[in-house]
């Protein structure tokens, strides 16, 4: 059927979360946008990464994405508005405009990884960065927090899986994720 991607400008995200295609392997990826410094506790959840959750409340995060494999809804919130792009099949979510400017049947496609920040703690080292045994986390000493990823306990480092839309000559015209790889 193909894709295309679709714009909207929301008061809420709130009608547009149910009606998206949820599988078991969506994730969300939820970003604070501070107006001023964060303490330690906001710097800490400032950032998520994980497995889609329908009771979260989206609309307290200024930028996010939810994606999978099918499909990418991203959005950022600016003066009160959220601007909200959604990519996959060609089928126009409810209040949502085809953005005709990008063809995306008319571009190359190809899925590529990009490392992920850090490295899993050692079993052995959790206690000396304050955290339980068996915690799944990741560190990496140029980012001043503790990072998780939503990837099985094996995995030493992770990636993030980012769908690619390429002209003809090869240069990048829009990017989609759409998962995250467990690195042994």
């Amino acid at each position: 059927m193909g894709e295309a991607i679709y714009q909207v400008d929301l008061r809420s995200l709130k009608q547009v979360i149910p009606v998206l295609p949820v599988t078991e392997d969506t994730l969300m990826l939820l970003q604070r946008v501070p107006g001023n410094w964060l303490s330690e506790e906001e710097r800490a959840e400032g950032v998520r990464l994980e497995r889609f959750d329908s009771a979260t409340n989206f609309d307290q995060w200024e930028q996010g994405r939810i994606f999978n494999a099918e499909f990418e809804l991203r959005w950022e919130q600016v003066d009160g508005t959220f601007h909200a792009v959604y990519c996959g099949d060609k089928k126009e979510p409810p209040g949502f405009a085809e953005v005709k400017e990008i063809d995306l049947a008319a571009l190359t496609t190809k899925q590529r990884s990009y490392f992920l920040w850090g490295e899993r703690v050692k079993e052995e080292d959790l206690p000396v960065i304050g955290q339980s045994p068996g915690t799944l986390v990741f560190l990496e000493f140029q980012v001043p927090r503790l990072l998780h990823y939503p990837v099985s306990p094996q995995a030493k480092r992770a990636k993030l899986k980012v769908l690619e839309y390429r002209d003809a000559t090869g240069a990048l015209v829009y990017y989609r994720f759409c998962g995250v790889e467990r690195v042994p």
